[in-house]
């Protein structure tokens, strides 16, 4: 509701272009975006189940991104294990696990890579479970864990936060 109330705002109000940042927020351009025909929308990182004329899907470059944070934490992993908390697996969120995966093994090819999805009716919206799971990769020994997708990254931050240095999160 929030989503759909704050896209119903942002075309009332004659924005040019408005712009949706990930998954949770499809079904909020599917509504609102044929009642605003004038008016353009984006999904970055996701697309419509249908063509809607006035909105237009991009799919950034993750599995790029990801590569050059997973080559990164080969770097620096002192332990040699790195996590990856995600919120769901779909193929986007395949796209940045495989990115970040083969980034890791051109710099550290002993390095253990291990993953937990967050899961749930609202993965992107958890970040409680993020934490939970980011704590549960450093005590495997993980001194990197990797996160994306939403407000579920801050669980991530915040317990590498609590960590007091015991590991660092990327994303």
């Amino acid at each position: 509701g929030e989503y759909t109330e704050t896209l119903r705002s942002l075309a009332s109000s004659g924005a040019e272009l408005i712009i949706a940042a990930y998954p949770p927020m499809i079904d909020a351009v599917v509504e609102i975006a044929p009642q605003y025909p004038d008016q353009n929308f984006a999904l970055i990182v996701g697309e419509t189940p249908e063509e809607i004329p006035n909105v237009m899907s991009f799919f950034e470059m993750a599995s790029d991104a990801s590569y050059l944070v997973g080559a990164l934490a080969g770097l620096y992993t002192k332990t040699g294990t790195v996590g990856c908390t995600f919120p769901t697996r779909n193929p986007e969120m395949d796209r940045f696990i495989s990115g970040y995966q083969q980034g890791l093994k051109a710099t550290n090819k002993d390095a253990k890579f291990l993953l937990n999805i967050v899961g749930g009716d609202h993965p992107f919206e958890d970040p409680a479970t993020a934490k939970r799971l980011a704590l549960v990769h450093h005590e495997q020994g993980a001194d990197v864990v990797f996160a994306a997708g939403g407000s579920t990254c801050l669980g991530v931050l915040e317990a590498a936060a609590d960590s007091n240095g015991g590991f660092v999160s990327t994303g």
